[in-house]
């Protein structure tokens, strides 16, 4: 039951599809040209032969391209201006089962049948006719007379015990496809099989045939099978119709077989030109959609096309200020603001940077003894002070500073000389690692050199093994057995007895010097030169 229901909907879809070639002749816009609004449409019909040449109208509607399709304006009637005909001639191959397998009564009205729809195709359509008997032969190549085409099948004979029914659909193929290879005007074809279904011999299978209706569909040559076998071989034949876009039809179905020979006739190809003004207010270059639609009895169909609007010479152009330049100036003046914005924020946050670079560095000056004088002198002002210099006092940066590298360079020196006076002298220093010492690794470091260099770089004479150090994050200088210690400008900087290093100091033994996450004590040594 389950089986029989399959394939009453297969063919009930191939009805379907045989009313929609019917009723479905095919409108194609082939261009929309002109100055609007005055514009010419051209137009491609596609018709079946039996069409009448009047009851056609055709309308026009518009609308720009950005609007929905639902807000489409109101259709204008359009008359053809002129037309010209080309017609698309059709080739039916006819393969008729003329073996002893098709009953006597069924081989006679398979004839008749064929006949019937040789004669129902278009004068200038092409008819060739091949037989199952044993072997596929062809007895009737195309030809557009049908009085000939007939008498090849009155000819035929039912004799013969082979039935190789997909050898012969497979040749009809085959010449209906080297048929539309030699003649590119020929664009349709199709294959007409009255068989009662049964296979015997055939050297293909139905496999080969099923992969064969591939390039029939492509190449647009449905199957047409005429069935007067049982139903335990419909779907087989079936599904092989179906597949190549033809359909099965019983031989007792007279409704399925007058609507099948209708379909089966060649087209006219009809390019048609239409005068149309539109009434649309459109901008130039604003993009309409054009619609057409077509319409002859119960048959109808619709195509668009999208037009860019261009105007006459006379009409007033736009002036230089269109939407798009407003917009595109809106853009330009939006990103070169957003960048000014960006490059003031950046020069004042550099400018603030080495602000406080020059406030740190060129702070409160010591004031210190100097040898010679009669108490403590101010190294900035040459003046004397009795207040008590404290290193870490922060005292404001200067208001105004006209030259800040300048001043820097000069007081540079004093901040040295300073450390210099407030160290202490030692004949030899070292560096001891602080942490988890690993086996087979010295972590005290003799500073031997006059500038020993800190930091994860390969020019580093301590190297720290640390993501927070710079290359070179720190250095210790030494100036006549004074060690003085520099912070080079790292990013989480140098801390000298858990305090920031904000400008060179002199190192005493025992101080703790941080550079990024590593630690280590400063040792001093003092020969004993006492006898």
């Amino acid at each position: 039951m389950s089986g029989k229901l399959k394939i009453g909907i297969l063919l009930l879809l191939s009805c379907l599809a045989g009313e929609s070639i019917l009723a479905g002749p095919y409108l194609k816009i082939l261009r929309v040209d002109g100055l609007y609004p005055h514009l010419v449409i051209e137009a491609q019909l596609l018709l079946p032969s039996d069409i009448s040449d009047s009851g056609h109208s055709f309308t026009v509607s518009e609308l720009p391209a950005a609007v929905s399709g639902a807000l489409r304006s109101g259709e204008t009637v359009v008359n053809p201006a002129s037309s010209s005909d080309e017609i698309k001639p059709l080739l039916m191959v006819v393969v008729l089962d003329a073996t002893r397998s098709m009953r006597p009564s069924s081989f006679i009205k398979a004839q008749s049948l064929a006949s019937d729809f040789i004669n129902a195709r278009a004068p200038y359509d092409l008819t060739a006719v091949f037989k199952i008997n044993g072997r596929p032969e062809l007895l009737y190549d195309f030809n557009s007379d049908k009085t000939g085409a007939v008498a090849a099948v009155r000819s035929i004979q039912r004799k013969g015990q082979v039935t190789r029914i997909y050898d012969s659909l497979f040749a009809a193929i085959r010449s209906a496809r080297d048929a539309i290879s030699r003649d590119r005007e020929i664009t349709r074809a199709s294959v007409i099989m009255f068989t009662d279904g049964r296979d015997e011999g055939s050297h293909l299978t139905e496999t080969d045939c099923i992969d064969l209706s591939e390039q029939c569909r492509a190449l647009n040559i449905p199957v047409h099978t005429i069935y007067f076998g049982q139903a335990r071989n419909e779907r087989r034949w079936t599904r092989l119709s179906l597949r190549t876009g033809g359909r099965l039809v019983h031989a007792s179905d007279r409704t399925s077989l007058q609507n099948l020979r209708d379909s089966l006739r060649g087209d006219i190809s009809r390019t048609i030109r239409f005068d149309f003004t539109g009434s649309v207010k459109a901008a130039a270059g604003e993009k309409l959609n054009i619609a057409l639609q077509w319409k002859s009895g119960r048959l109808h169909d619709n195509d668009s096309s999208v037009y860019e609007v261009k105007l006459p010479p006379e009409v007033a152009q736009p002036g230089f200020f269109t939407k798009e330049r407003i917009l595109l100036l809106v853009i330009g003046l939006f990103v070169f603001f957003v960048a000014g914005a960006l490059l003031l924020l950046w020069y004042f946050h550099v400018y603030k940077k080495r602000t406080e670079a020059a406030k740190v560095a060129a702070g409160p000056l010591p004031s210190a003894d100097v040898p010679g004088s009669g108490g403590s002198m101010d190294l900035v002002a040459g003046e004397e002070s009795a207040v008590p210099y404290d290193p870490y006092d922060e005292e404001p940066f200067p208001a105004r500073l006209e030259e800040p590298r300048r001043y820097l360079k000069e007081n540079s020196y004093k901040l040295l000389q300073h450390a210099l006076r407030t160290g202490e002298s030692y004949d030899h220093a070292t560096l001891v690692r602080k942490g988890r010492v690993r086996e087979g690794i010295n972590n005290d470091y003799d500073l031997f050199f006059d500038t020993t260099v800190l930091g994860s770089g390969r020019y580093a004479h301590i190297h720290l093994n640390d993501p927070n150090a710079n290359a070179v994050h720190a250095k210790v200088k030494r100036y006549e057995k004074k060690y003085i210690l520099y912070d080079m400008m790292s990013h989480t900087g140098v801390f000298l007895n858990n305090r920031k290093l904000l400008r060179p100091r002199a190192l005493a033994d025992g101080d703790e010097i941080k550079a990024g996450h590593s630690l280590f004590i400063f040792r001093g040594i003092r020969e004993d030169k006492t006898p």
